[in-house]
């Protein structure tokens, strides 16, 4: 017994198979990142009771997060590659200047196109374990998303930008959710997770 106010995989599962059963398929179930868990099981078995999970519940997108990062590069490669969902970001790269994941993923629904992006708060880097750190670095999140947005309206003619991000809600940072908001007119919503 979890509790009344607590819910894990199975009765997210229930739910969303609720919602998508009366939505006529135009449902696009996201993640912000940061779904994978520092739980002995998800840190002994290289994640898979985490993206078992989301792969059994059907996400279609998740950004990238503190805790899908800060393992070896090696497991991360494992989850990116089990991860039946599209995982993205846009600002971390491996230290030889290669990109971890795709920038952004495109979804229509309903000939609406809607187009998502991913940004983790460079300052995330700090936290990072020594492993991580001998593997990846964080860019700047507003250096990198002016050229990606550019693209994403440009190149890839999206209907609608939602930023899925891990950069923290305040408006003063210099990449909080609040600064990118005013900053990118261009994004039509922000989904703020926690770095």
């Amino acid at each position: 017994d979890q509790g009344e106010n607590q819910a894990g995989y199975p009765a997210r599962k229930t739910l969303i198979d609720e919602l998508k059963s009366n939505s006529d398929n135009n449902i696009i179930l996201v993640d912000t990142g940061n779904f994978v868990s520092e739980y002995y099981m998800s840190a002994f078995t290289d994640y898979v009771p985490d993206y078992t999970a989301m792969n059994t519940i059907g996400y279609d997108v998740s950004g990238i997060g503190f805790n899908e990062i800060n393992r070896t590069f090696s497991s991360f490669n494992n989850l990116y590659k089990k991860s039946s969902f599209q995982m993205i970001n846009c600002n971390v790269k491996t230290l030889k200047g290669k990109k971890i994941a795709n920038p952004y993923f495109i979804k229509s629904v309903n000939g609406v196109k809607v187009g998502f992006v991913s940004v983790i708060n460079e300052n995330t880097y700090l936290a990072l374990s020594k492993e991580a750190k001998e593997s990846i670095t964080i860019e700047d999140p507003v250096v990198v998303l002016e050229k990606v947005l550019q693209d994403m309206k440009n190149k890839e003619k999206v209907d609608v930008i939602v930023a899925l991000t891990n950069v923290d809600y305040y408006s003063d940072l210099k990449s909080g959710a609040g600064f990118l908001a005013s900053l990118f007119p261009s994004i039509d919503l922000i989904i703020e997770g926690s770095y």
